[in-house]
């Protein structure tokens, strides 16, 4: 955490708070909001590109505060495996 986190997570909750699509949220999910303001500015700083969350909220405040440079997206993998790059383990031979 640093000051420029700390303004940029701020004003990413006063934007969302002055949006006129969400009403006045309840103090339990004013709270989740300013953690998810949090989360999105902490990877702005880091340049992160993709940022992966499992709740709908965290998933939607992309598009809500119009990030176009950062992918919300579940953490699901792209690929069967870890390493499906590899050759299988049958394919492998260990030596002592």
């Amino acid at each position: 955490m640093n000051k420029e986190i700390a303004l940029s997570a701020a004003k990413l909750e006063a934007f969302i708070a002055d949006d006129a699509r969400e009403p006045e949220p309840q103090r339990g999910l004013k709270q989740r909001r300013k953690w998810d303001c949090f989360h999105v500015a902490t990877a702005q700083f880091y340049g992160c590109s993709d940022l992966y969350a499992a709740d709908a909220g965290m998933l939607a405040r992309g598009p809500q505060l119009g990030i176009k440079n950062m992918v919300f997206s579940k953490p699901e993998p792209k690929s069967p495996g870890l390493f499906s790059n590899l050759p299988s383990a049958g394919a492998i031979t260990l030596t002592p």
